[in-house]
């Protein structure tokens, strides 16, 4: 938890320490290797990451963070067969995780899979109705599938929501609304 701690101060070298030290304790501990391997995520260093999330999943598989997290280092990689199976473990494991739903759409639509990227959407904005991401990007995913009056009313949720990205407002003008 020291390593927690000191990464939210913004003393990533110490928090390195900490779990560093934590696993040489017990290199079995899979929740210790998830927080650093989220705060490795945050830095750019996906592969680094990679390394400790497939040392979590073998010892923790049914966790929902260790799937979630091993789908955005894949992602990051640029591994996304392996990143949408990921996140498809993490919903199965916690079937009401809606940034694991948003996040394996955005692994789908980058693969061509749009319908199955609007699904996971859905999904996500089904489950995190206030979430003005999630609405936003369901709407860039609508506008590319050619339903632009859909992807108007799913950015202007998203702006009633308090997403406030410029981006936004030239998208709906642009779709004529």
């Amino acid at each position: 938890q020291r390593g927690v701690s000191r990464a939210r101060r913004g003393m990533g070298e110490g928090s390195l320490s900490d779990w560093r030290e934590a696993l040489r304790r017990d290199p079995r501990d899979w929740r210790t290797r998830v927080h650093r391997a989220a705060f490795l995520l945050r830095e750019g260093r996906a592969g680094e990451a990679l390394e400790d999330l497939e040392r979590a999943a073998a010892v923790a598989p049914r966790e929902p963070d260790v799937q979630y997290n091993l789908g955005l280092a894949l992602a990051e990689l640029g591994r996304g067969r392996e990143a949408e199976a990921a996140f498809g473990r993490a919903i199965a494991l916690d079937p009401g995780d809606a940034a694991a739903h948003l996040r394996r759409a955005l692994v789908r639509a980058e693969g061509g899979e749009a319908s199955a990227a609007l699904s996971d959407l859905d999904a996500a904005v089904r489950l995190s109705p206030e979430w003005a991401a999630a609405w936003a990007t369901r709407g860039r995913l609508l506008e590319r599938m050619g339903r632009g009056e859909e992807a108007i009313r799913d950015y202007r949720r998203a702006f009633e929501l308090g997403l406030q990205a410029p981006w936004l407002n030239e998208r709906i003008r642009a779709l004529g609304g």
